[in-house]
């Protein structure tokens, strides 16, 4: 018995039961990228307090052997009936008259969690992103997320020299735009859930194909070193 097993609330809805059964089993550290299909993923939010901001938009895309599946790609507008015309409004663009047009919440998360199960999942800061989702997934299905993650900014940390740490206390991981601009690249629709995770996914491929000619060999899941964050 795990320890996933142990602390599994009683009675789950089958979508959450699935995503457990199905994330179960972490992939080896010496599995090679390309043996596997990340989902990129990207969130907008109204702010950036789990406890209290709610999601606005999800998107998604797949990248398979070194290629970007775009008829994969998924994206979702979130119903929040309290959306506020904040500070947020003006990165995202996404107005409290366009919200409330989304599909509710749980409805979304029941259609997202069966793309994440199991699944490598990779983004751009997508620390935060994952604590919303996992935030609402324990709100509507009283389960956690517990994917493999890679953070694409601390990738471009690993393998840019622009960006390598410096040993300063104070140093961030770059933004997405910091990134893009290095590697010489638009940046699709900025603060878009759909567009960011498609430059997500291209700057993914990038630093991933840097790693690969790095090391003269297929890329594995330990070579992306502190780039993966565990939840």
């Amino acid at each position: 018995m795990s320890l996933l097993d142990l602390f599994r609330p009683k009675d789950l809805e089958p979508v959450a039961s699935d995503y457990l059964e199905r994330t179960r089993h972490k992939p080896k550290r010496k599995t090679q990228l390309r043996s596997l299909t990340p989902v990129v993923l990207d969130a907008e939010t109204t702010g950036f307090d789990v406890g209290i901001d709610r999601l606005l938009s999800i998107a998604t895309v797949e990248v398979q052997d070194r290629e970007m599946v775009v008829e994969s790609s998924r994206q979702w507008l979130v119903y929040q009936s309290e959306a506020a015309a904040n500070e947020a409004v003006s990165v995202h663009g996404i107005l409290p008259s366009e919200t409330a047009s989304g599909r509710p919440e749980r409805e979304v998360m029941a259609e997202l969690l069966p793309l994440l199960a199991g699944r490598l999942i990779v983004g751009h800061h997508i620390g935060f992103d994952m604590k919303m989702l996992s935030h609402a997934a324990h709100a509507h299905f009283r389960i956690r997320l517990h994917n493999m993650v890679v953070d694409t900014a601390l990738l471009a940390m690993q393998e840019m020299e622009a960006f390598k740490q410096t040993g300063y206390p104070n140093q961030r991981p770059p933004s997405l735009d910091d990134v893009c601009s290095q590697l010489n690249i638009p940046a699709h629709e900025r603060h878009t859930a759909g567009g960011d995770a498609f430059t997500t996914a291209e700057v993914f491929l990038i630093l991933c194909g840097r790693l690969r000619q790095r090391l003269g060999r297929p890329v594995e899941l330990r070579d992306l070193g502190s780039a993966r964050l565990h939840l």
